[in-house]
């Protein structure tokens, strides 16, 4: 009989209890998320480029807005304002103001430097202007700080007389030269003598015709004559050189004047023949010459 085996002593089993898991949280865990939530919405380079300028825009505006109201400003038209003032003592000869402007105008047009102020070149001008009209002694051009109209003051000569030629009657300065023909004057001055030139000398405007020297001794005759009452129907330029001719009123002879001599002197000249005459009750009836200093003679 075989040996009884021993049973194994069957121990129960144990159940198992559930494993609690404890969520743990690091550092490292909680900053992970945050970040890849920011690199899944992250702009391209080329459109973060483009907010960045968008910022700089209104400064970019604000520039261009003050530069082009700048050059906007430094603008001038070609329409000028014009005023006309006498140079001297005495009537000016002034054109209507609508010539000068007009000529202004076109020489403003002209260029495109004097489209502004910051290339605008005045002396140009002035001098363009004085060759154009020789009556202009000088002129100043005044650019405004906001306005577009370039004002030109001009100032003009004042006549010593007139000059009536076989080519037309001119107005001449105290220098000798004519400076516009009487006819080309709106407002001609009033009062002013008239010179008969009879030499028939080629006679241009802005061109010296006589020499200063002549016409200073004919203003100190009118002068003289004009104290003393004497009064005259003409004053002649002859072939002769340096003589003038001076017709007084209701006699029918000329006197005949030295243009180098002192008119004073020779008004004096004339006055003591003058009396001489009437006491003798003798009266020329050609002329009556004091062009040699303390002599007269007549004819």
């Amino acid at each position: 009989m075989l040996p009884k085996r021993k049973s194994k002593e069957i121990q129960p089993r144990r159940m198992s209890q559930p494993v609690q898991r404890t969520t743990v949280f690091s550092y490292h865990s909680n900053r992970s998320a945050p970040e890849t939530a920011r690199a899944r919405y992250e702009l391209p380079a080329d459109k973060r480029r483009g907010l960045e300028r968008l910022k700089h825009t209104p400064t970019l505006i604000a520039g261009m807005v003050i530069v082009g109201t700048l050059l906007y400003a430094s603008l001038l038209g070609n329409q000028p304002r014009i005023q006309v003032l006498a140079s001297s003592s005495g009537q000016p000869l002034q054109r209507s103001d609508k010539v000068y402007a007009d000529y202004v105008s076109k020489q403003l047009g002209g260029s495109v430097f004097n489209k502004s102020k910051l290339t605008f070149n005045a002396q140009p001008l002035i001098e363009s202007l004085q060759k154009e009209f020789p009556e202009v002694d000088s002129a100043i051009v005044t650019l405004p700080l906001l306005g577009h109209k370039p004002i030109v003051r001009i100032a003009v000569a004042s006549p010593s007389f007139v000059l009536a030629t076989s080519q037309g009657a001119y107005y001449v300065s105290d220098k000798g030269m004519p400076l516009v023909k009487v006819s080309d004057i709106a407002e001609k001055p009033q009062n002013i003598p008239t010179v008969t030139d009879e030499t028939n000398l080629p006679i241009e405007a802005g061109k010296q015709v006589l020499p200063s020297d002549t016409v200073t001794f004919i203003a100190q005759l009118l002068a003289h004559l004009s104290s003393t009452k004497i009064a005259y129907e003409s004053i002649t330029l002859p072939l002769e050189a340096n003589e003038v001719r001076v017709k007084p009123q209701g006699v029918p002879y000329y006197i005949r004047f030295n243009a180098l001599q002192d008119a004073r002197t020779q008004v004096g000249t004339y006055l003591a023949v003058k009396n001489q005459l009437k006491e003798s009750r003798e009266q020329p009836k050609e002329y009556v010459d004091v062009r040699v200093e303390e002599r007269a003679y007549y004819k």
